[in-house]
């Protein structure tokens, strides 16, 4: 499945290896969620991406 939130491209996949789904994010492919649902993995990805662009744009 993917999502695209404003300029950001949200993936979900499920991961065999480790059971769960895995949020991603395409502009930032070092970032990722793990989550039991594709909901809670969409979520954490894009709360992660939130809080990662709020400290660059902190540090900036």
């Amino acid at each position: 499945m993917m999502i695209n939130h404003s300029d950001h491209i949200f993936s979900i996949l499920w991961s065999e290896e480790d059971q769960q789904f895995v949020g991603l994010c395409s502009q930032f492919p070092s970032l990722s969620w793990l989550a039991n649902d594709s909901a809670d993995a969409l979520a954490g990805i894009q709360a992660l991406v939130r809080e990662t662009l709020a400290d660059i744009n902190q540090h900036a």
